[in-house]
């Protein structure tokens, strides 16, 4: 970007004669000089005109640039090991699976349902989980794959697996779930926990997004690209006032390009 000073500097070797130049603003995104009986114009500001006629001629960078990182982008998302997501819903309710009627029965099967919700991750029941699915990870290994919540202002309790293959998250969640139902069911409360919605393999991974990432990616690349474009391009030419007399003529910018 052009200091107002640095074109003052140049005035003299600019005009042709060493004479008192006289700044004077104008509207618009410039600035007027004058030395002597010649007006040479002055730009100031990199704004959104001078960045167009930087940037269009070298549109190709860009593209290629886009290009490349979104190519990138889409190899490396084909490296990354795939995960798939399944959920098994439970709720806390009457013994024959139903929703509490009552609102006292309600609210108690809101707190139920948080602590199976707590419950759900404890030792014993992702060991029984563990035997049930046939895995032969650890119980820290396996908690670190699986998340329980309970549904805020509501009887429901989800559990959410994730593994690499869709099978193996839809059996390990429905181990857990089933699990927890166990304990619920030793339970001597009328309100019960039990599975109401077994978890079913995913049609698609949850991560990773080939394509989503590929066009992040372009994206990005395409700005850095212009950032470094517009830096290089625009600071690398000193401004230049050599501009229209009084009578008129050829107008150059502050990038020495003609306007």
């Amino acid at each position: 970007m052009a200091s107002v000073a640095a074109v003052c500097e140049d005035t003299p070797r600019a005009a042709g004669r060493g004479k008192e130049a006289e700044l004077t603003r104008r509207r618009g995104d410039g600035q007027r000089l004058r030395a002597g009986q010649e007006m040479h114009e002055v730009v100031a500001s990199m704004d959104i005109g001078n960045a167009l006629r930087i940037l269009l001629p070298r549109t190709w960078i860009l593209i290629a640039s886009g290009a490349v990182a979104g190519v990138a982008a889409l190899l490396a998302s084909g490296l990354l090991p795939m995960t798939f997501e399944s959920h098994a819903t439970l709720i806390v309710g009457q013994s024959s699976g139903a929703p509490p009627v009552a609102y006292e029965d309600l609210l108690s099967a809101q707190i139920l349902a948080t602590t199976y919700a707590e419950l759900s991750t404890t030792t014993p029941i992702l060991s029984a989980a563990r035997d049930r699915s046939g895995l032969s990870i650890s119980i820290n290994e396996l908690r670190g794959h699986v998340r329980v919540e309970a549904v805020r202002n509501s009887p429901l309790v989800v559990v959410t697996t994730e593994f690499p293959t869709a099978g193996e998250a839809a059996v390990v969640a429905n181990a857990v779930a089933q699990a927890t139902a166990a304990i619920g069911a030793s339970d001597t409360n009328s309100l019960q926990i039990s599975v109401v919605d077994p978890a079913q393999p995913a049609d698609e991974p949850t991560s990773p997004h080939p394509v989503m990432n590929a066009a992040m990616a372009g994206a990005v690349g395409v700005i850095v690209s212009a950032a470094l474009v517009l830096l290089t391009f625009g600071s690398s030419r000193r401004p230049s006032i050599v501009g229209a007399t009084a009578e008129g003529g050829d107008r150059l910018s502050a990038f020495g390009e003609a306007r």
